[in-house]
């Protein structure tokens, strides 16, 4: 049917599909359905990959990664310096060489075990993929491990083997896995506890030595806590 201006509204109604066409002045051509998406569609795919990110790729290894010792990034380091914390009379502030380009920043609250003279220059070890955490202010970059009875009477630095360097790594045999970026705070929870001497000395995990190119490390604290 031809729609003449004397149409009425009710055949409008009736026959939409014959409406004339009327050119809108702005109106934006059809879309190409080869072009690329929308800006508008392309930030949302940016937030979906934010909503994933640390889950593929090179982000850091899942917590089920961290099911054993061998998890742990734990270097021999040399305490280069060493002073009493500025805001807490029980900690030491270490600079420890694990083999870096810089010696890294430790707190340790060893001030009642250790005396000063005998962390200066002392050959460590050194748990380095723990969460940086602030202690009194200063922020600390991993853990001087120790080896220590129940009630702490009883505290030494875990010696390392003669011949060990700064930054050696310590290995697990038999324990395949690798050092992940970062040890989260529930796998440290139920993995510290296996950390021990065992009757002769030697530190393990779960009777797994500790063990560097120059050999086991190996305490005067047999049957301890290492932490």
């Amino acid at each position: 049917m031809f729609l003449s201006n004397h149409n009425t509204i009710k055949e409008v109604l009736l026959f939409p599909a014959m409406k004339p066409r009327v050119d809108e002045p702005n109106a934006a051509p059809p879309a190409d359905s080869s072009a690329p998406p929308t800006e508008e569609k392309g930030k949302k795919s940016k937030g979906g990959d934010n909503k994933n990110k640390g889950k593929s790729g090179d982000a850091a290894p899942a917590e089920g990664a961290c099911e054993d010792a061998s998890a742990f990034d734990i270097r021999v380091g040399r305490i280069v310096s060493v002073e009493k914390h500025p805001n807490a009379d029980s900690l030491y502030l270490e600079q420890i060489d694990v083999g870096e380009e810089k010696p890294r920043q430790i707190v340790s609250g060893l001030v009642k075990y250790i005396p000063i003279d005998q962390m200066q220059n002392a050959m460590v070890l050194v748990m380095c993929n723990l969460k940086p955490a602030p202690l009194r202010e200063v922020m600390s970059f991993g853990m001087v491990l120790c080896a220590s009875n129940e009630d702490k009477t009883q505290l030494e630095l875990v010696p390392v083997p003669e011949g060990a360097k700064a930054g050696d790594r310590v290995t697990f045999p038999g324990l395949k896995g690798q050092p992940v970026p970062e040890v989260p705070k529930k796998k440290l929870e139920k993995l510290l506890p296996g950390f021990k001497t065992d009757d002769e000395g030697v530190a393990t995990w779960n009777g797994v030595p500790f063990t560097l190119p120059s050999g086991v490390c190996k305490s005067n604290l047999k049957n301890s806590r290492v932490s």
